[in-house]
């Protein structure tokens, strides 16, 4: 057991600091870019894209119904 919990404090020891600050930012650089694409499409944009991803899922789950 003492064995165990030596390993356990090299481990801990060993992950570098700040690599939660590293995580946190490259995910608000995804949501920022998300975002950004998002505005350059437009509302006409996003409004045809919903409504191209609804008709894709309503046909699929149509040819799945049995006849």
């Amino acid at each position: 057991m003492n064995q165990l919990f030596v390993k356990l404090q090299v481990l801990k020891a060993t992950k570098s600091k700040g690599q939660g600050v590293i995580e946190y930012a490259g995910a608000l650089v995804i949501a920022a870019v998300l975002v950004a694409a998002t505005l350059a499409i437009g509302p006409t944009g996003i409004t045809n894209l919903f409504t191209d991803i609804m008709n894709s899922v309503q046909s699929y789950f149509t040819g799945q119904l049995p006849t």
